[in-house]
């Protein structure tokens, strides 16, 4: 029985470090570039934050990156990397 405690231990250690390793390789500059791209593919008018956020999540799950839940998020990510040059 503690061999399975032990097994069950180390999947979900390995499964969280997985994890936490993929969210902390964020690619700023791929990040900046699919939110530029989604940017001007929609109407200079109208900015839809809902369908901007669709667009960069998925061009981000087709390239592998990690998703995002709020465009804020993405927004402060483009802005730091704007910011930095």
């Amino acid at each position: 029985m503690k061999k399975i405690y032990f097994l069950i231990a180390m999947f979900t250690s390995v499964c969280f470090a997985n994890e936490a390793e993929q969210e902390q390789s964020i690619d700023t500059e791929f990040v900046k570039e699919v939110y530029e791209y989604c940017i001007s593919m929609q109407s200079i008018d109208y900015l839809d934050k809902d369908l901007l956020l669709e667009c960069i999540n998925l061009e981000l799950k087709y390239y592998e990156h990690v998703q995002f839940a709020k465009i804020e998020d993405i927004e402060k990510i483009a802005r730091v990397e704007v910011a930095e040059e």
